[in-house]
């Protein structure tokens, strides 16, 4: 698993100065931020992404602002590549709920024994 600012050596260095500019401008709301305030248990996110994705560079800025205002909120990045890295994952079967959504950018919340997808680009 990588943090972000491993995620943002993931592809080139455009990419990452294009990732980070949008980090830089983006703005959670007001009603964004005080529910995130609110989550008061550990929780692991997983976000499949990379900085080269114009979708990704989008949505990755709030999810990293939302793990930034609550320290209850851990999230993990990883490339589309390493999905069949078994040493990614916890288990097996969290492996395989990740790797059923093959498509970036997706986030999964982790728990000891599974993953749950939360966001998927192109839901079913």
């Amino acid at each position: 698993m990588a943090t972000y600012a491993e995620y943002l050596d993931f592809d080139t260095e455009e990419d990452k100065l294009k990732q980070q500019q949008l980090y830089q401008e983006t703005e959670l709301s007001a009603q964004t931020v005080a529910a995130v305030k609110k989550i008061s248990r550990p929780q692991n996110w997983l976000l499949a992404a990379a900085p080269y994705c114009p979708d990704c560079r989008v949505f990755v800025p709030f999810i990293q602002k939302m793990a930034e205002l609550n320290p209850n909120i851990r999230v993990n990045y990883i490339a589309r590549n390493d999905f069949d890295d078994s040493s990614r994952f916890e288990n097996p079967r969290q492996q395989e709920i990740v790797r059923a959504n093959q498509k970036i950018p997706a986030l999964f919340l982790m728990g000891h024994e599974e993953a749950g997808p939360v966001f998927n680009e192109f839901p079913a």
